[in-house]
């Protein structure tokens, strides 16, 4: 009996493991110490979905619907009253859905259906609204326009003490390193399906 409850218990502590390495969850909260306004957001990542949830002042709320019009356009929006919804799907399948609202923003993606472009475009977008939220100052907000891939560059200011210039550099670093690590995936993907 004590060995049975053993192997369950082995079985048990195996699987939680596995489903802690398979995701990984990022939450950052800020309160702004003028009005005492709590913003947070957190993204979770696994193999399978990408999701991103905030909760934030309603002052930043046009700041992210402008970001949200501008990556994923108008084609796929749905606005009724305050509440700007994307949604797309794939052989009748939702498989990316955005509800913005006046306080709260969710995305989910699948990312068995998604490609890895789009995955690329969720990814780098939950990254920006979540500076947005969590920022004690307002953005504005430029339109995006692809660069060409380019070199990574050294930090403007390698000796700054800023934290928040650090900050920001740590999380753009990141960025690229996790966009590097994709498309190795994508490559050895290729290369498996050639043999």
């Amino acid at each position: 009996m004590k060995k049975l409850l053993m192997i369950l218990g082995l079985i048990a502590s195996v699987a939680i493991v596995a489903q802690t390495t398979s995701e990984s969850k990022e939450t950052s909260r800020t309160t702004s110490s003028s009005n005492s306004i709590s913003s947070e957001s957190s993204i979770t990542h696994s193999s399978k979905s990408y999701m991103f949830d905030a909760r934030f002042d309603k002052r930043k709320n046009s700041q992210l619907r402008a970001i949200l019009i501008d990556r994923l356009g108008s084609d796929d929006l749905r606005k009724q009253g305050d509440i700007y919804e994307w949604s797309k799907e794939s052989k009748g399948r939702i498989f990316f859905s955005c509800r913005l609202s006046d306080r709260r923003l969710n995305l989910n993606l699948n990312r068995e259906v998604a490609s890895d472009d789009f995955y690329d475009l969720i990814d780098e977008l939950g990254d920006d609204l979540r500076d947005i939220v969590q920022s004690h100052t307002p953005h504005t907000w430029a339109p995006f326009t692809p660069e060409p891939p380019s070199q990574p560059q050294p930090p403007s200011n390698p000796n700054s003490t800023d934290p928040q210039l650090i900050d920001q550099e740590l999380r753009e670093a990141e960025r690229e390193l996790a966009r590097a690590q994709r498309n190795v995936e994508r490559l050895k993907k290729k290369k498996g399906n050639g043999n």
